[in-house]
């Protein structure tokens, strides 16, 4: 297994959404190579919203174009004062792309008022792509008709999977969009063989068009080999809520069986109240990792509801490595008693040296008595992947097998019966070529060399090289 940083955006453009669904500016990527057809793409995006009065924008993801089967959830902004916006995340695992032309987006469109991104604050743009061993085990995407009750109930159950054994770690990604109304809400947890667990996180209504959906994050690991089950459940909050028929919404369960280390996993719901104006570390989420090699990518996710027992409550949250942020940061404000939205960050890093460092959540208040639900858990997750990379090395030569140095040579993959180029490369003077960073060992490759000489020198390979570790 290999694991690759695809796209990793951190950005404050600014701009404002529209009537038609189009691209949020900052947040895109395109050609973008993607290693094969059996790769998972793991797809996380943080919108930092302007705080306005009276503004809601839905936002989806879109992929090559496409948001077929794509989470979709607004986020709404209630006045300028004292920062009063939610900001919206989704998370979404694809697979089946290949080649040097993908291209990734976040997009949004106007439901009421005038939605615009923030610039003081950073949005993200995050995609990771795992080549071997993952799978998207469950996922449904749907916009039927539901309604919540006074206990937890499975909103999406996955039945029964087949997990490896004990070293496997499962995401699992949910979004939700509640229906248009006013003053009610709803909680959300994860679940696994039917016991809740992890965070609950929440979203609400407060009047029609002015709402904000849900999305999480949960990870788990050490379950036994064999079948489990995988829920995301959910409970009224306040009111008589409804979700929403006209926005899609979505649950995955992805299960990563080797090449990833769960190094953290916190669930808490300690007291905690935010400094005023200033960020500091949540003690309850800090945790001290020990980073395997420089070469791993450690991802962080965090999962947190303010409390909602007063109105006009605003914080703003980060995540941060060795204290400094890392990913987007955003707010999260209450605007009526036992309402509450969520906040959903990720954020990765490679390069981080072999040893400890610290990963934590960090807050501040805005206003009011902004502060930690200690009924309602949050969480924190650092998640390590080392993973195996491979390289295909050769020599080129002419027709007489004379080494032809300084010869320019291109990698391609013969998939499924469908050739794509991925990288380029230049023999050395001895002719030596080496293509390194390749995320499997399929035996399907091939090169492609020529050289400008008198005259002109050219080769391929069949398509059956296969890289071997590095």
């Amino acid at each position: 297994m290999s694991i690759n940083i695809l796209v990793n955006i951190e950005d404050t453009t600014g701009g404002d959404s529209s009537g038609s669904m189009a691209n949020v500016p900052g947040l895109s990527a395109s050609s973008i190579t993607v290693q094969g057809t059996g790769s998972v793409c793991l797809i996380i995006a943080t919108v930092a919203v302007l705080a306005e009065a009276d503004s809601t924008a839905v936002y989806q993801l879109a992929v090559n174009g496409s948001a077929t089967n794509s989470p979709q959830i607004t986020a709404f902004a209630d006045s300028t004062s004292d920062e009063e916006t939610n900001c919206p995340t989704l998370c979404w695992a694809v697979t089946g792309l290949s080649g040097a032309s993908n291209t990734f987006a976040v997009q949004w469109q106007t439901v009421t008022g005038g939605p615009s991104k923030s610039t003081s604050r950073i949005s993200s743009l995050l995609v990771l792509e795992i080549t071997a061993d993952a799978a998207i085990e469950y996922e449904s995407a749907v916009a039927t008709s539901a309604n919540p009750g006074a206990t937890f109930t499975d909103l999406f159950s996955s039945g029964s999977i087949t997990i490896d054994g004990t070293g496997s770690v499962i995401l699992l990604f949910g979004n939700v969009q509640i229906a248009s109304g006013g003053d009610y809400s709803i909680d959300f947890q994860f679940s696994v063989d039917g016991t809740e667990e992890g965070a609950i996180t929440c979203c609400d209504g407060d009047s029609s068009n002015a709402m904000s959906g849900w999305s999480g994050i949960h990870v788990v690991t050490g379950l036994s080999a064999g079948t489990h089950t995988f829920e995301l459940a959910y409970r009224d909050r306040l009111g008589t809520p409804a979700l929403s028929t006209s926005h899609t919404r979505t649950f995955q369960v992805i299960q990563i069986s080797s090449g990833a280390t769960l190094k953290s996993s916190i669930i808490s719901a300690g007291a905690y109240t935010g400094a005023s104006s200033a960020w500091s570390d949540d003690p309850n989420l800090d945790a001290s990792v020990t980073v395997g090699s420089a070469a791993s990518v450690m991802l962080q996710i965090a999962n947190i509801s303010m409390l909602g027992s007063s109105p006009d409550d605003t914080c703003a949250f980060r995540l941060e490595m060795d204290g400094a942020q890392v990913g987007a940061d955003v707010t999260q404000f209450v605007d009526f008693a036992d309402g509450g939205t969520r906040t959903l960050l990720a954020a990765a890093k490679t390069g981080m040296s072999s040893g400890s460092h610290d990963f934590c959540l960090g807050w501040y208040e805005i206003a009011a008595d902004s502060h930690a639900d200690t009924d309602r858990p949050r969480s924190q997750f650092v998640i390590e992947f080392t993973g195996i990379a491979y390289h295909l090395a050769g020599v080129t030569k002419d027709k007489d097998g004379n080494t032809k140095a300084s010869c320019i040579c291109h990698l391609w993959k013969y998939n499924s019966g469908t050739p794509y180029w991925l990288a380029y490369a230049l023999s050395d003077g001895s002719g030596n070529y080496d293509f390194t960073g390749l995320g499997n060992d399929d035996s399907d490759y091939y090169v492609v060399s020529f050289k400008a000489d008198s005259p002109h020198v050219m080769d391929i390979t069949d398509h059956v090289l296969q890289p071997i570790e590095e």
